[in-house]
């Protein structure tokens, strides 16, 4: 247990008014940009018929069964792509890392703006993630979904706390 002063509250280092959970949040931010810019890339590289061997290596890199679910229905929803449409998925993937990458940023540097980002991203995936969870059945989509409420209740609850303290200090107009 650190030294603290006797009176002194203990402080939780991942409660509410710490930054050491934004910069928890802001290092998973930056990990998820990495494997989207990676996988974005590779994908802009590709060719539509070199699909499958590149799904497999890229689903290898990253820990996924090259010949699981998760791997073949990457390979039958990319396949029937065109060069143009391929170039397209590769690039809004490229830009949704891009995202993630401003939002481990600001997220490490303990700008507010890095926080509203990241609630407003989380917020919004949700529904995707709960459709996904009871469309496949796996767990993956769970996984996803609970790490985004985590992090979604984190940041709306500091938030708050933050805006509650600033009503306060301020007093009634």
């Amino acid at each position: 247990m650190p030294w603290r002063l006797p009176g002194m509250p203990v402080a939780n280092s991942l409660d509410a008014g710490s930054p050491a959970g934004l910069r928890v949040i802001g290092v998973y931010k930056l990990g998820k940009a990495a494997v989207l810019l990676v996988l974005g890339v590779v994908i802009l590289r590709m060719a539509p018929t070199d699909m499958a061997g590149k799904v497999s290596q890229v689903a290898a890199l990253v820990g996924i069964d090259p010949r699981g679910r998760l791997a073949r229905r990457s390979v039958e929803r990319l396949s029937g792509l065109s060069g143009g449409q391929l170039s397209a998925v590769g690039a809004a993937i490229v830009l949704y890392g891009c995202l993630y990458v401003a939002q481990g940023v600001g997220l490490l540097m303990l700008r507010r703006w890095g926080e509203y980002l990241a609630v407003v991203n989380a917020g919004l995936l949700i529904p995707f993630e709960v459709y996904e969870m009871f469309h496949t059945g796996h767990f993956l989509p769970a996984v996803a979904l609970s790490i985004n409420v985590l992090i979604l209740a984190y940041l709306a609850n500091r938030l708050l706390r933050e805006r509650t303290a600033n009503g306060a200090r301020d007093g009634p107009t």
